[in-house]
Order: C-alpha cells, then structure tokens, then sequence
C-alpha cells in the first residue's frame, strides 16, 4: 500500500447516518472485523467479541421506546435547547443526527455490535490506568471505521446511556462491556451532512510544552 492511500482513506471517513437499503456482505464484515482486530491492545489479549444483528426484531428491541422518540424532530430542538448548545456547527450537527439516532440501527446496512472484557466497574475508575481496557477498544473500532471506509462504507458510532438493557437482548456475559453500537452501511445518496469547523492544526499542536 502506498503512504498516501492511508491518507487518503482517512480523509474520506464521515460520520454517516442515513444508507442505502443495502446490506454489507458477510465476507466484508468480516474483513472489517480483522482489521479491528489487529489493533494495539493493553493486555496484548484482544480479548474483544462482535455481534453482528441482521434480526430486525432484535435492532428494534435495541432500538427501544427512547429511541423512538428521538425519530420526532421536535425532540431533537428540545434536546438542544435544554443542553444550551449555542454554537452554531454543533447545533446544527445535533438537530441532524437526533432524529436519525434510532433509525439508523433500523436500516443500517451493518450493526455491529462490539464487546471487551472489563473486570472492574468501568464507571468508577481508581486510576487512570483502571481505564485501558475501554481505550483499546476505540482504537479497534476506528480501525474498523476506517477499513469500512476503504470499502465505500460509511458509518457512526452510537454510545447507549447504559449497556444493561442491550447486555440482556444480546446476552453479553456480565465480564464484558459494549461501548457503543456500530451502524455501517453505504451512503444514501443525495444526503446532506452537517458543516464541520475548519481548524488551524498549528493552534493545536504545542511543541515541548502547552
């Protein structure tokens, strides 16, 4: 592979939530899958499970009554408005993407749903340390999300109030945690995305100190 195909990759990813009515095959979910997999881990075990939800009954338990109210735009500007969002690219971003919050794991061309072992209650970390399990599982999924990008698949990463529920539908073992649910598919045509900030990267790198 050539430096820049790496580059290239990366600057193509975007956070997509609306897709063609097209399912991701098996063979490139698991090709995904193995990209996630060789990134670094903490413990060098990689001790991290996927599942893959085809079932619609089951998206829609995933789904739940919560999220079928965030289909409604109204519900959206009062999130907004009651987290005092003023800034105008974040505002619009969060109108967009609350409404299609639910139904993306709907029509996703692939949900995935990743799994790591966590040994310790995640949300009471004693230390910083205490928290290497969760960082290396991010580093797998954007690994995942930039090998989805490689193969025209867009997607976005939703991170659910509290995993109990989805540890129940999906009989996760109570040792493992799921960081969010992965919906992937291939772009909608036609769809608009939000406008993002243009930053200056000199403005944010500090070189010996801050």
């Amino acid at each position: 592979m050539r430096k820049s195909d790496i580059y290239s990759i990366i600057d193509s990813r975007r956070t997509v939530r609306q897709f063609e009515e097209k399912n991701v095959s098996n063979e490139i979910i698991t090709k995904i899958i193995s990209a996630g997999m060789k990134a670094p881990s903490n413990d060098h075990l990689r001790n991290w499970h996927f599942i893959v939800v085809s079932d619609q009954e089951v998206r829609k338990g995933l789904v739940g009554e919560r999220g079928e109210n965030l289909l409604k735009s109204q519900n959206a500007r009062a999130l907004v408005d009651d987290w005092g969002l003023i800034d105008e690219f974040q505002v619009e971003m969060f109108l967009h993407a609350i409404p299609l919050q639910a139904k993306m794991i709907l029509t996703a061309g692939a949900l995935i749903i990743p799994c790591f072992f966590q040994d310790h209650n995640l949300l009471e970390p004693k230390e910083l340390s205490d928290l290497n399990e969760f960082a290396s599982i991010w580093l797998c999924i954007e690994n995942i999300l930039l090998a989805a990008a490689s193969e025209g698949i867009q997607g976005v990463t939703r991170i659910p109030n509290s995993s109990a529920v989805l540890k129940e539908i999906l009989g996760v073992p109570k040792e493992y945690e799921i960081p969010c649910i992965l919906a992937l598919g291939y772009p909608k045509k036609g769809i608009k995305l939000p406008s993002q900030h243009e930053l200056q990267l000199d403005n944010h790198i500090h070189r010996n100190s801050w």
